[in-house]
C-alpha cells in the first residue's frame, strides 16, 4: 500500500509538472510568433515606404550590437564593423554556442537568431579582405551540397564587386518544424549606400532547412529567389510560343495609328513605386515577374491608365486587335509582355507603322538611359531584366556604376547595377523603346 501511495504520489508530482510546464511552453511559442508576426508587419511597411537614411544607420548599429550582446565584447564588434575581420570565424562560433546552449529560449527564437546571425556574418564578411566559409552555421554532413557551396562561393565572389558600403535586415515570416526538421521562410532586405546619399534597395525570399543534432540548430540547405541563383540551378523563366492564356481577338475595322512617345519619367517613376509594392492591378509571373514589371513601367510611361477597367479591356497603349499583341491582365499572361526574349522581338520588329510598341535593341550598356530595359545574359540565354531608373556618367561611356535600376524577383529599387550583376558588357543587351502605335 505504501510503494503505491510513493507511485501515486509521484505521478500527481510528474503529471503537475507538466500541466505547468505546458503554458510555459506556449508563451515561449507565443513569443515566437509575435516575433514573425511583427517582421511580417515591418516587412510590409518597408514595401509600401521609401527608406530613411538616418534610421538605416541606427539599424546598422542595432544590427552590430545584437553581436556585440552575444560575444560580450562590443570593442571586438567595433572592430568587425570597421572591416578589421580576423577574429570573424571565432566570433560567429562563440555567438552560435551561446545561443543554442541559452535555456530561455525556444527552438523557433534560436533559429530567428541564427538566421539573423547568418546574414550579419555575410555583411562582416563583405568587408573580409579574405575569404569566409561559414562552416559554424552548417551539418557537417551536408557542407558540399551545391546549394550551400553555392551560398559560400556567391558571398564571397559578391564582395569583390561591392564598392558601396552593405547592410542587411532580415524579416522572418514563417518557421516550419517537423520533428528534427525545421524551415525558416524570411525576406531580406539588402541596402547599400551611395555617395550621392541616395540608397539603393534589394529584397530576397529565402527558404532555409534547419536539422537539430542534439546540440543546436545547424543549417542544411539555403535557396533564395535571387535571379543568378535561380539561372544557376536552372530555373528560367517559362518561355512560351503564344499565350499562355489566349484572350479573345477584337474583330475591328483598321484604324488609322496613333503614335505616343514613351515618357522616360513616368516609366522610372512608376518602377521606382512599384518595385517592392506591387501594383494589384496586374497578375504576378510567380518567380520570373521581371519583364511582367519592366513591361508595366513602358506601358505607364507610354500613357497606360491605372484603372482596372482599362487594363481588362486592353486600352491603348495595350494591343489586342494584330498579330502584335502586347498586354495582360489577371489570369491572362502573355509571351511578347512577360518573357524577356518575347518583349525584345516585339520591340525590334515594330515601327511607327505597326501596332504595338517599338524601339531598338543595343549590345552593352554603355549608351542606357532612363525608360530603357536591360536584359542579361548568362547560363546560355537572355533570362532576366531590370528597368533603368537614372543615370548618371556620359551615354556612350556608361559604366556598371552610373546606372541605378528597379527590378522584380529579385526585387530592386534605385540599386546601382554594379551590385545587381557584375559581368563583361557583351552580357547584356538595352532594349529602348523610342513609342508606340495604336
Amino acid at each position: 500500500m505504501q510503494k503505491l501511495i510513493k507511485s501515486i504520489v509521484a505521478s500527481l508530482i510528474v503529471f503537475c509538472y507538466i500541466l505547468t510546464a505546458i503554458p510555459l511552453a506556449y508563451a515561449v511559442n507565443d513569443e515566437s510568433r509575435d516575433t514573425i508576426a511583427q517582421h511580417k508587419q515591418q516587412l510590409e511597411e518597408v514595401r509600401l515606404t521609401e527608406p530613411n537614411i538616418a534610421q538605416l544607420q541606427l539599424n546598422v548599429e542595432c544590427n552590430y550590437e545584437f553581436l556585440s550582446q552575444l560575444v560580450k565584447n562590443a570593442k571586438v564588434v567595433k572592430l568587425l564593423s570597421k572591416g578589421k575581420t580576423d577574429q570573424l570565424d571565432a566570433i560567429m562560433n562563440k555567438s552560435l554556442t551561446t545561443l543554442n546552449a541559452d535555456l530561455t529560449l525556444s527552438d523557433e527564437e534560436k533559429m530567428i537568431k541564427t538566421t539573423k546571425l547568418l546574414f550579419l556574418a555575410q555583411e562582416i564578411n563583405y568587408l573580409n579582405s579574405t575569404e569566409y566559409d561559414f562552416h559554424s552555421f552548417f551539418d557537417k554532413q551536408v557542407m558540399q551540397t551545391e546549394e550551400l557551396s553555392y551560398f559560400v562561393n556567391y558571398s564571397n565572389a559578391r564582395k569583390d564587386a561591392l564598392l558601396n558600403p552593405m547592410h542587411n535586415k532580415v524579416y522572418v515570416t514563417k518557421i516550419d518544424i517537423d520533428g528534427a526538421s525545421a524551415t525558416v521562410s524570411l525576406t531580406l532586405h539588402e541596402f547599400s549606400f551611395y555617395e550621392d546619399g541616395t540608397v539603393g534597395e534589394a529584397l530576397f525570399d529565402y527558404a532555409i532547412d534547419y536539422v537539430d543534432n542534439g546540440d543546436s540548430w545547424l543549417i542544411t540547405k539555403i535557396r533564395s529567389n535571387n535571379e543568378h541563383e535561380r539561372i544557376h540551378f536552372g530555373e528560367t523563366e517559362v518561355v512560351e510560343t503564344g499565350d499562355i492564356v489566349m484572350a479573345p481577338r477584337l474583330n475591328l475595322a483598321p484604324l488609322p495609328l496613333t503614335n505616343v512617345s514613351l515618357n522616360t519619367n513616368n516609366a522610372a517613376a512608376y518602377a521606382y513605386s512599384y518595385a517592392f509594392n506591387y501594383n494589384s492591378l496586374f497578375p504576378e509571373y510567380g518567380d520570373s515577374d521581371c519583364q511582367n514589371f519592366v513591361s508595366q513601367a513602358t506601358w505607364y510611361g507610354l500613357g497606360g491608365v491605372e484603372s482596372l477597367s482599362a487594363i481588362n479591356n486592353y486600352n491603348p497603349p495595350m494591343v489586342n486587335t494584330t498579330d502584335r499583341k502586347w498586354y495582360t491582365k489577371i489570369g491572362v499572361e502573355l509571351y511578347q509582355w512577360g518573357v524577356t526574349n518575347g518583349f525584345r522581338s516585339l520591340v525590334r520588329s515594330g515601327n511607327e507603322d505597326t501596332p504595338g510598341p517599338y524601339g531598338v535593341s543595343d549590345s552593352g550598356y554603355e549608351d542606357a538611359e532612363k525608360g530603357d530595359s536591360i536584359q542579361i545574359y548568362d547560363g546560355g540565354e537572355w533570362y532576366h531584366t531590370y528597368l533603368v531608373y537614372r543615370v548618371t556618367g556620359t551615354s556612350g561611356s556608361r559604366t556598371l556604376d552610373d546606372i541605378f535600376i528597379c527590378a522584380h524577383t529579385a526585387d530592386r529599387r534605385n540599386q546601382v547595377l554594379r551590385d545587381a550583376f557584375d559581368s563583361s558588357a557583351s552580357n547584356y543587351r538595352t532594349i529602348k523603346v523610342d513609342g508606340s502605335a495604336y
